[in-house]
């Protein structure tokens, strides 16, 4: 058991852009960790003497959950890093598409104002006739 616990610091929920930074860990000592360290320690020395005591069972308990709590973590972590690179694609997409977008407007207005332009001179040619 660890004498500091990470504890994880509160990050938002993840928005697509390109300034997402992964939620980091804190290594700073709280009140839990110290309580924890204390268990462990405590519990160490519970189990040089030999017996299955509760407080023993309570702090292998204890270490079990701060294990789960750290692989879950892990597999949050990943997800995480997983959902951001699908958000930076996608902004990647959406910035490309939106470029070519903007390039197919102006050349359809072009197309259009000939056409207006071709209409015109039609409309002239039949109002000559």
């Amino acid at each position: 058991l660890k004498s500091v616990v990470a504890q994880p610091r509160e990050t938002p929920r993840p928005r697509c852009s390109r300034t997402i930074d992964p939620p980091r860990f804190s290594a700073r000592p709280t009140m839990k960790s110290a309580m924890l360290a204390v268990a462990a320690l405590a519990g160490r020395a519970l189990a040089a003497t030999g017996g299955d005591s509760p407080i023993g069972k309570v702090l292998s308990m204890l270490s079990d959950l701060q294990g789960k709590i750290v692989a879950e973590g892990e597999v949050v972590q990943k997800e995480y890093a997983e959902f951001s690179e699908w958000c930076e694609d996608r902004a990647r997409n959406l910035a490309h598409e939106i470029k070519t977008g903007k390039a197919e407007v102006k050349s359809l207005k072009a197309v259009i104002a000939e056409e207006e332009a071709t209409t015109a001179s039609l409309n002239a040619k039949i109002d000559e006739l």
